[in-house]
Protein backbone atom coordinates (compact mmCIF):
# COMPACT_ATOMS: atom_id res chain seq x y z
CA UNK A 1 0.00 0.00 0.00
CA UNK A 2 3.12 2.35 1.03
CA UNK A 3 4.45 1.34 -2.17
CA UNK A 4 1.63 2.72 -4.20
CA UNK A 5 1.09 6.03 -2.43
CA UNK A 6 4.85 6.66 -3.44
CA UNK A 7 4.34 5.55 -6.94
CA UNK A 8 1.39 7.95 -7.11
CA UNK A 9 2.44 10.66 -5.51
CA UNK A 10 5.68 10.10 -7.61
CA UNK A 11 3.61 10.38 -10.66
CA UNK A 12 2.25 13.34 -9.39
CA UNK A 13 5.13 15.38 -8.64
CA UNK A 14 6.48 14.30 -12.32
CA UNK A 15 3.01 15.15 -14.58
CA UNK A 16 1.43 17.76 -12.43
CA UNK A 17 1.84 20.27 -14.92
CA UNK A 18 -0.68 18.65 -17.36
CA UNK A 19 -3.30 18.88 -14.88
CA UNK A 20 -6.11 21.06 -14.39
CA UNK A 21 -5.31 23.29 -11.21
CA UNK A 22 -8.40 22.19 -9.19
CA UNK A 23 -7.42 18.70 -10.25
CA UNK A 24 -3.95 18.95 -9.12
CA UNK A 25 -5.33 20.47 -6.14
CA UNK A 26 -7.63 17.87 -5.20
CA UNK A 27 -5.19 15.42 -5.56
CA UNK A 28 -2.77 16.91 -3.15
CA UNK A 29 -5.02 17.75 -0.72
CA UNK A 30 -5.86 13.89 -0.43
CA UNK A 31 -2.68 13.25 0.38
CA UNK A 32 -1.45 16.21 2.33
CA UNK A 33 -4.61 17.21 4.29
CA UNK A 34 -3.22 17.52 7.62
CA UNK A 35 -5.74 15.20 9.77
CA UNK A 36 -7.10 13.32 7.03
CA UNK A 37 -4.59 13.15 4.08
CA UNK A 38 -3.04 9.84 3.25
CA UNK A 39 0.68 10.38 3.89
CA UNK A 40 -0.51 11.83 7.29
CA UNK A 41 -2.30 8.15 8.38
CA UNK A 42 -0.24 5.70 11.15
CA UNK A 43 1.44 2.84 9.22
CA UNK A 44 2.40 -0.67 11.39
CA UNK A 45 6.19 -0.11 10.45
CA UNK A 46 6.45 -3.97 12.72
CA UNK A 47 5.42 -7.11 11.56
CA UNK A 48 7.19 -9.94 9.59
CA UNK A 49 9.05 -8.84 6.51
CA UNK A 50 8.08 -10.72 3.27
CA UNK A 51 11.24 -13.04 3.04
CA UNK A 52 10.61 -14.58 6.43
CA UNK A 53 6.62 -14.51 5.89
CA UNK A 54 5.94 -18.56 5.77
CA UNK A 55 3.14 -17.88 3.14
CA UNK A 56 5.09 -15.99 0.87
CA UNK A 57 7.39 -18.61 0.88
CA UNK A 58 5.27 -21.50 -0.04
CA UNK A 59 3.72 -19.08 -3.18
CA UNK A 60 7.22 -18.33 -3.62
CA UNK A 61 8.73 -22.01 -3.79
CA UNK A 62 5.08 -23.58 -5.79
CA UNK A 63 5.66 -21.45 -8.57
CA UNK A 64 8.86 -21.66 -8.92
CA UNK A 65 8.34 -25.92 -8.69
CA UNK A 66 5.58 -25.17 -11.57
CA UNK A 67 8.19 -23.42 -13.66
CA UNK A 68 10.97 -26.44 -13.28
CA UNK A 69 8.65 -28.78 -13.91
CA UNK A 70 7.27 -27.70 -17.15
CA UNK A 71 10.66 -26.37 -18.56
CA UNK A 72 11.89 -30.42 -17.19
CA UNK A 73 8.86 -32.16 -18.99
CA UNK A 74 9.33 -29.71 -22.55
CA UNK A 75 13.47 -30.72 -22.68
CA UNK A 76 12.05 -34.29 -22.15
CA UNK A 77 9.86 -34.28 -24.55
CA UNK A 78 12.04 -32.57 -27.51
CA UNK A 79 14.85 -34.65 -26.34
CA UNK A 80 12.67 -37.98 -27.00
CA UNK A 81 10.77 -37.63 -30.25
CA UNK A 82 13.33 -34.91 -31.92
CA UNK A 83 16.62 -35.86 -30.77
CA UNK A 84 19.04 -35.64 -33.57
CA UNK A 85 16.55 -34.00 -36.25
CA UNK A 86 16.49 -31.03 -37.68
CA UNK A 87 13.28 -29.42 -37.21
CA UNK A 88 14.00 -25.77 -38.10
CA UNK A 89 15.57 -23.64 -40.03
CA UNK A 90 16.85 -19.49 -38.88
CA UNK A 91 15.24 -17.53 -41.60
CA UNK A 92 18.58 -14.96 -41.16
CA UNK A 93 21.83 -15.66 -42.59
CA UNK A 94 24.74 -16.83 -39.40
CA UNK A 95 27.74 -17.47 -39.62
CA UNK A 96 30.26 -20.77 -38.57
CA UNK A 97 30.68 -19.80 -34.59
CA UNK A 98 26.69 -20.38 -34.04
CA UNK A 99 26.99 -24.03 -35.83
CA UNK A 100 27.80 -25.39 -32.48
CA UNK A 101 25.09 -23.67 -30.59
CA UNK A 102 22.53 -24.52 -33.14
CA UNK A 103 23.30 -28.10 -34.42
CA UNK A 104 23.88 -29.90 -31.11
CA UNK A 105 23.71 -33.52 -31.83
CA UNK A 106 23.84 -33.12 -35.39
CA UNK A 107 27.63 -33.80 -36.71
CA UNK A 108 27.31 -32.76 -40.55
CA UNK A 109 29.45 -30.38 -41.62
CA UNK A 110 28.65 -29.55 -44.94
CA UNK A 111 25.01 -28.75 -43.63
CA UNK A 112 23.58 -25.25 -43.43
CA UNK A 113 24.07 -23.19 -39.88
CA UNK A 114 20.74 -21.72 -40.64
CA UNK A 115 19.52 -25.45 -39.49
CA UNK A 116 18.28 -25.83 -35.87
CA UNK A 117 18.45 -29.40 -34.07
CA UNK A 118 16.19 -30.27 -31.45
CA UNK A 119 17.64 -29.63 -28.43
CA UNK A 120 18.67 -25.92 -29.58
CA UNK A 121 14.87 -25.62 -30.65
CA UNK A 122 13.89 -26.19 -26.90
CA UNK A 123 15.68 -23.34 -25.92
CA UNK A 124 14.34 -21.07 -29.00
CA UNK A 125 11.49 -22.22 -27.69
CA UNK A 126 11.73 -22.14 -23.90
CA UNK A 127 12.23 -18.07 -24.28
CA UNK A 128 9.87 -17.82 -26.99
CA UNK A 129 7.30 -19.44 -25.24
CA UNK A 130 6.82 -17.32 -22.63
CA UNK A 131 4.23 -15.25 -23.33
CA UNK A 132 2.22 -18.65 -23.93
CA UNK A 133 3.21 -20.45 -19.73
CA UNK A 134 2.56 -16.93 -18.37
CA UNK A 135 -1.12 -17.03 -19.67
CA UNK A 136 -1.27 -21.08 -18.83
CA UNK A 137 0.08 -20.76 -15.34
CA UNK A 138 -0.73 -17.05 -14.41
CA UNK A 139 1.20 -13.83 -14.75
CA UNK A 140 4.15 -15.34 -12.73
CA UNK A 141 6.26 -11.68 -13.25
CA UNK A 142 3.39 -10.27 -11.44
CA UNK A 143 2.70 -12.41 -8.46
CA UNK A 144 7.09 -13.14 -8.25
CA UNK A 145 7.34 -9.27 -8.04
CA UNK A 146 4.48 -8.81 -5.76
CA UNK A 147 6.03 -11.51 -3.38
CA UNK A 148 9.27 -9.43 -3.38
CA UNK A 149 8.74 -5.73 -3.24
CA UNK A 150 6.97 -5.56 -0.57
CA UNK A 151 9.82 -6.25 1.95
CA UNK A 152 11.68 -3.40 0.27
CA UNK A 153 10.53 -0.33 1.59
CA UNK A 154 9.03 -1.33 4.47
CA UNK A 155 12.04 -3.87 5.51
CA UNK A 156 14.66 -1.43 6.13
CA UNK A 157 13.39 1.89 5.76
CA UNK A 158 11.35 4.21 8.20
CA UNK A 159 8.03 4.35 6.67
CA UNK A 160 7.58 7.94 8.74
CA UNK A 161 10.38 8.87 7.10
CA UNK A 162 9.60 8.50 3.60
CA UNK A 163 5.59 9.45 3.91
CA UNK A 164 7.18 12.66 4.92
CA UNK A 165 9.23 13.63 2.58
CA UNK A 166 6.78 12.53 0.56
CA UNK A 167 4.37 15.05 1.94
CA UNK A 168 7.18 17.47 1.86
CA UNK A 169 7.71 17.17 -1.97
CA UNK A 170 4.15 17.54 -2.72
CA UNK A 171 3.51 20.71 -0.76
CA UNK A 172 6.50 22.64 -2.57
CA UNK A 173 5.39 22.06 -5.62
CA UNK A 174 4.46 25.66 -7.08
CA UNK A 175 1.74 25.08 -9.30
CA UNK A 176 1.77 26.55 -12.87
CA UNK A 177 -0.35 24.65 -15.49
CA UNK A 178 1.97 23.82 -18.97
CA UNK A 179 -0.56 23.78 -21.27
CA UNK A 180 -2.26 27.22 -21.07
CA UNK A 181 -1.07 28.79 -24.23
CA UNK A 182 -1.34 25.94 -26.34
CA UNK A 183 -4.22 26.56 -28.17
CA UNK A 184 -2.85 29.61 -29.21
CA UNK A 185 0.63 28.18 -30.21
CA UNK A 186 -1.22 25.75 -32.79
CA UNK A 187 -3.48 28.29 -34.18
CA UNK A 188 -0.80 30.86 -34.90
CA UNK A 189 1.92 28.38 -36.28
Amino acid sequence: MINQATTRTGRLKANYKYLPELAFRKRRSFFCTEKTGFLYKEVDSGGMPAMMDPTSQLGMLKKNAATGITTMLLLTWVGHFCSGFILARVPFPLTQKFRSMLQRGVELNALDVTYVSSSSLYFLALFGMNGVLNLVMGDRKESLSNLAMPQMAPGGKNLEKIMSSERENLELIDYKFALEQVEDYFINT
